[in-house]
């Protein structure tokens, strides 16, 4: 038998007062240690008067073996990449000029079917050494390898005609004008003329025409440079050609100068294994010819042979629309000392044999101008 106490009190016999206000509970007395406390009838809450809200445990997580690795594999790669793309952004900074080149180059439209008779004329200060740079490299690199047709002064200009004519009719028949810049090109009156007559061609409306200015030669130190030049190369890029002798260097001015040029068909399409039209000049034996097989243009075999019937030049691959009618010459002739020629169907000296045993190799082009 036991007593029910009500609020307040505690105790076998509820004998015992309870004073304390428990929000969450019941107020009890401790005989023992003789003090009042509160009984939290809810287990949500804790506290000396039970109005404390419980915390709730935080679960217990166990991280699986492979989290690691691959926490660690995802930062080297991140970190990789990162790395790549600054190299990449290095590197296209370095070649920014050249890849907005390209992506010109890439849009711009075909320029073969103009009408204009040669891609580019170039203009240099002759009996200098840019001539040299310009028969010995530029030439070769532009007509002979990426195809392109240029106006040179000696090959191309009609003997006879006044200068200020031929450059006139070069430059309105080219797409391009070269400038081979030096100090010596920036005080020739003639290459003065022919950099302005550029200038007005590339202004008229849609001539197309374009000036690509190449500095060959350093040319700070040259203090009256006229002011028709000096607007050009203010709002021209200009192509440096690299002479410290880099081949890396100099491949990637090949490479600038040929996005520079016109954009062609045929010069993308080159057959790869195709063989140069050449004429093979191979040294004689005594420097006297005995006999020539002269033929016509269309027939397959044009040979002139020496008196042991070994091949001197032979003309066969050259393209059957290229006018020449047949070879002449006079047997016995000394070929260190007399000149032999072989003349087109206008009666006019396509090819000066007079150097045959020099050994050299000769192109279609150089068939009609004397060496």
């Amino acid at each position: 038998m036991f007593c029910h106490c009500n609020p307040g009190w505690s105790g076998d016999r509820c004998e015992y007062p309870c004073t304390l206000e428990c929000v969450h509970g019941v107020c009890a007395y401790d005989i023992q240690n003789r003090s009042e406390y509160c009984n939290c009838n809810d287990s949500s809450y804790i506290g000396p008067f039970c109005n404390t809200t419980r915390p709730i445990a935080a679960p217990i997580t166990v991280q699986p073996v492979w989290l690691w690795p691959v926490v660690g594999s995802s930062v080297g790669l991140a970190l990789l990449v990162i790395a790549v793309l600054l190299v990449l952004g290095y590197v296209m900074y370095r070649k920014r000029v050249y890849i907005i080149m390209k992506f010109v180059h890439y849009f711009q439209p075909y320029e073969e079917n103009d009408g204009k008779e040669f891609d580019c004329f170039v203009s240099y200060k002759g009996r200098t050494e840019d001539e040299a740079f310009v028969y010995q490299k530029l030439y070769p690199k532009l007509e002979k390898e990426m195809n392109f047709k240029l106006c040179l002064h000696e090959r191309d200009f009609t003997p006879g005609k006044p200068i200020a004519e031929n450059i006139v009719w070069a430059v309105q028949e080219s797409r391009r004008t070269i400038l081979v810049l030096s100090p010596e090109y920036i005080l020739s009156e003639w290459t003065t003329f022919e950099y302005q007559l550029a200038q007005q061609e590339m202004l008229k409306m849609k001539s197309g025409h374009r000036i690509v200015p190449l500095l060959f030669k350093d040319i700070s130190g040259v203090s009256d440079i006229n002011e028709n030049l000096q607007v050009i190369l203010n709002s021209i890029t200009y192509l440096e050609y690299p002479r410290d002798g880099d081949s890396k260097k100099e491949e990637h001015f090949w490479k600038k100068l040929q996005l520079s040029m016109p954009k062609k068909r045929d010069a993308e399409t080159k057959k790869e294994h195709e063989e140069p039209n050449t004429v093979k000049v191979d040294p004689t034996p005594n420097g006297n010819v005995q006999n020539v097989t002269s033929t016509k243009v269309d027939d397959e075999t044009r040979v002139l042979v020496d008196e042991k019937d070994e091949i001197i030049i032979n003309i066969s691959k050259l393209p059957k629309d290229h006018g020449l009618l047949q070879l002449e010459v006079d047997d016995g002739i000394d070929l260190d000392s007399d000149t032999i020629s072989l003349e087109s169907n206008e009666n006019r000296e396509c090819f000066d044999l007079d150097r045959l045993d020099s050994g050299i190799v000769v192109s279609e082009t150089e068939m009609y101008t004397r060496l």
